[in-house]
């Protein structure tokens, strides 16, 4: 990638975080295009313009190949939250306990604590 055009996708989360990554790595990316509409990016992707960064469920376009990055691998923090008290119903409730059961980039999530000491996000109403 390194020296090669960028088409950048103004509303990427990645952008801060990417760059840093790859300057670390000694990569440089010419940023040639900005667009806010990821169809647009594929299009000036798929027109040879250069390359994006997008999710891999997101490159839909007839011309487009996605590649995973995988050194240095991108990744990202996800929360699940909940209100305090309110039970969950059964579909929501499956999802929390997969989460809870999975391990995340070699880690436990991590299970939060009211400051009674009760556990929040467990789906049990708060005494």
């Amino acid at each position: 990638m390194n020296g090669e055009t960028y088409i950048h996708r103004v509303n990427c989360e990645f952008a801060g975080y990417a760059d840093g990554v790859l300057r670390e790595k000694g990569v440089t990316c010419n940023p040639v295009y900005w667009s806010e509409r990821d169809d647009w990016t594929l299009a000036m992707v798929a027109a040879g313009l250069g390359f994006a960064f997008m999710p891999a469920n997101a490159v839909k376009h007839p011309g487009v190949i996605g590649l995973p990055v995988v050194q240095p691998e991108f990744w990202r923090q996800v929360g699940l939250v909940s209100v305090r008290g309110r039970r969950y119903s059964p579909g929501v409730g499956s999802l929390v306990r997969e989460a809870m059961r999975k391990t995340w980039f070699g880690k436990r999530p991590e299970r939060v604590m009211d400051s009674a000491g009760a556990l929040v996000g467990d789906g049990e109403a708060a005494a």
